[in-house]
């Protein structure tokens, strides 16, 4: 007798340890269960909202409008060159003193490319200004023939720019 009140009340506890354990497992998923239903329940307001409006009228709408979100992004991240006036703005943001530009040649803009014709005081003064121009990031390439620093003061000099890519 004293051993099968031992195995009910084992019995008992065992059965009331998985009901206690089953309770707070249901008490823990219950936020849960409820976050799921409230972003349903505002997924549901917000094509509700839409539908109203006349923005959807289906679940094919929406898929559309999604294709034409990616159709969109990718137009707009295409790349575009620099029109030749900008070409020309960033020379002259970088214009040192001591040179005097009398010409900008401009004969490809889908190149990238610029020829620019001046006068320097001296080759200091024109390594000077090379050297400015090769520090901006939108500059490739600054071609400098050898031409260039014949003379030692008040020369002529002529420079093939080329520009980055947006």
């Amino acid at each position: 007798m004293i051993r099968h009140i031992r195995t009910m009340r084992m019995i008992n506890t065992a059965l009331a340890g998985c009901t206690l354990l089953a309770l707070v497992g249901l008490l823990l998923l219950l936020p849960t269960y409820e976050m799921i239903r409230t972003r349903a329940q505002a997924l549901q307001l917000y094509t509700r909202e839409l539908e109203a409006n006349g923005v959807v009228i289906s679940e094919t709408d929406i898929a559309l409008l999604q294709s034409r979100i990616k159709l969109l992004r990718e137009k707009l991240t295409v790349h575009i060159t620099y029109a030749p006036l900008t070409y020309v703005e960033v020379v002259e943001q970088h214009q040192v003193d001591g040179v005097r530009i009398t010409g900008y040649d401009i004969e490809n803009p889908e190149k990238q490319m610029m020829q620019i014709r001046g006068f320097a005081t001296n080759r200091q003064v024109l390594q000077q200004f090379i050297t400015v121009l090769q520090a901006d990031t939108r500059i490739v390439v600054v071609d400098s023939p050898i031409t260039n620093f014949v003379k030692s003061s008040e020369g002529e000099f002529t420079l093939m720019i080329t520009f980055k890519q947006l």
